[in-house]
């Protein structure tokens, strides 16, 4: 699995989908940021 500068591993599943997420033209990290409610 993928480890983000955030240090959030996510399984293959949720990858899948954040990876769909991203594909409207977000960071990676802002979709996982968002995702998780990781505020920073």
């Amino acid at each position: 699995m993928p480890q983000l500068s955030t240090n959030i591993r996510i399984t293959g599943e949720t990858y899948d989908r954040l990876d769909e997420l991203k594909r409207d033209g977000d960071s990676f990290d802002d979709v996982i940021r968002r995702h998780v409610g990781v505020d920073t």
